[in-house]
């Protein structure tokens, strides 16, 4: 199972279309990621100066008040590492 309050983060730090996967196979999983810290991730050759300042921005918290919203609303949320993420999606250039 899958930590999605860290996908989530992801997502709404770097928005839609931004391409994850060369950052996630740098820190190994996107929850190392954000457990990195600010001097990392400015030294990272996969973040540009833009993202770092969005992944500095962002607080878990948002990521866990959008988790709570769909699990009100019985929404369920897919991850890329889920395996129930669609095989097709994962193997485009860039699955979102």
């Amino acid at each position: 199972m899958t930590d999605k309050r860290y996908w989530i983060w992801l997502q709404l730090c770097l928005g839609q279309g931004a391409h994850f996967l060369p950052i996630i196979e740098e820190y190994g999983s996107v929850g190392r990621l954000y457990s990195a810290d600010i001097i990392d991730w400015k030294m990272s050759p996969s973040l540009t100066a833009k993202q770092v300042d969005a992944l500095a921005m962002h607080v878990l918290k948002e990521a866990e008040r959008i988790i709570e919203i769909c699990d009100e609303n019985n929404y369920d949320i897919i991850t890329f590492e889920d395996e129930a993420y669609p095989k097709k999606l994962r193997d485009i250039t860039n699955p979102q």
